[in-house]
């Protein structure tokens, strides 16, 4: 009976990439008859969520920082004890620890990579406002945050496996951080559904952001551009949902533009209710500087809907020229964005989307996990 500890930043009941990874993969050892533990940061799960089958470690975020990473670690090195197999799903907060922890016990080490830590840090903090690849190719890397650049090549290095889902991603870590790319498995991101039905532009059409309020979401901007949306669209609306750093600093500049009701941001909400706002919604919005593949992109593409997102993105679907912008151009995301709110167009790039689908399925992602983790 495989025994496999899951280290991750976020868990169930989370709304994000890693927590839905995460908790499908806890759900398939189960499945396969292995025994598995989470740990995590966060409080205790809210009244109503759904009880799991295996035991879930959560440091509560409310502890003064160090004592918080202390205390994931010291979890850490009492589970891996116990497991076989230790899978962390970032290269910071959760990988790290169990980096240290698979090299104390000699326990095999697998890590799957959803971003890149360095890059969202220095641009989250205000250093520099570029995307990934520009930041690379500069160099910037190797002077911003060399401490941080040496660990993230540490623990890479005590890794059996790399998990990641985009080539791009496994070309950064081969070409800067010396991952050998035998050690480097791709598992693409799935669709959680192929769309059911078509759908159709409505009279109040609501474009929809969720994710974490950061710098390099680039929110300002989205404001901005929406300003002039909702001028020429009076009936437009638009509602961000998430929570991060940003979250007031964005709120308190979404009162200088007088949207009133067109404009709704809210705190981040379970992923249940989520997914009622994705049906609603008309579009999605993925407007980072760098965008990776976030599940609320494909989880709304999934739903038939069209999705504006930053380009050069590491998602395994072509899209349509019409829901692609530059990050940095203001002109670009307006001409995208009023275009799709003419319903011929609208209609036109529904229609390719839901062609580009690829029928790429949690099922996939699952049986490829297994295999992997010698179920």
């Amino acid at each position: 009976m495989k025994k496999i500890l899951l280290a991750t930043g976020i868990f169930y009941p989370d709304v994000g990439g890693p927590a839905i990874h995460a908790r499908h993969i806890a759900d398939e050892i189960v499945k396969h008859g292995g025994r598995v533990r989470v740990i995590t940061y966060g409080g205790a799960f809210p009244v109503g969520t759904v009880l799991l089958p295996y035991p879930v470690t959560r440091i509560p975020l409310s502890l003064w920082a160090p004592l918080r990473w202390a205390l994931y670690a010291l979890a850490a090195l009492k589970d891996s004890l116990w497991a076989e197999v230790i899978y962390a799903f970032d290269l910071s907060a959760a990988g790290v620890p169990a980096a240290c922890a698979a090299t104390l016990t000699g326990k095999k080490f697998f890590i799957r990579i959803g971003g890149d830590p360095l890059w969202e840090r220095v641009v989250e903090h205000g250093k520099r406002f570029l995307s990934l690849d520009e930041y690379y190719a500069h160099g910037y890397y190797l002077t911003d945050r060399p401490f941080l650049f040496r660990l993230i090549r540490w623990v890479l290095s005590r890794t059996d496996y790399v998990i990641t889902y985009a080539q791009m991603l496994a070309d950064l870590y081969t070409k800067y951080f010396n991952v050998p790319p035998e050690h480097i498995h791709i598992i693409p991101n799935p669709f959680p559904a192929v769309p059911s039905g078509t759908k159709t532009l409505t009279d109040a059409p609501l474009t929809l952001y969720a994710g974490r309020f950061v710098k390099y979401k680039n929110l300002p901007f989205v404001l901005r551009v929406f300003r002039r949306i909702h001028t020429a669209h009076p009936a437009s609306r638009l509602m961000l949902v998430g929570s991060g750093p940003e979250f007031t600093s964005v709120k308190e500049y979404a009162t200088t533009l007088a949207l009133g009701d067109a404009l709704q941001i809210l705190p981040a909400v379970p992923h249940e209710q989520l997914r009622e706002f994705q049906a609603r919604a008309s579009l999605a919005l993925a407007p980072a500087l760098t965008e990776f593949s976030p599940n609320f992109a494909l989880e709304a593409l999934a739903t038939g809907t069209p999705i504006l997102i930053s380009r050069g993105n590491g998602l395994t679907v072509q899209l349509p020229e019409e829901c692609l912008f530059d990050p940095s151009k203001e002109d670009e995301l307006y001409e995208r964005w009023n275009a799709l709110l003419d319903p011929v167009v609208y209609a036109k790039v529904v229609q390719e989307v839901i062609a580009s689908i690829p029928h790429y399925t949690w099922t996939e992602v699952e049986a490829a996990h297994a295999v992997l983790l010698g179920l």
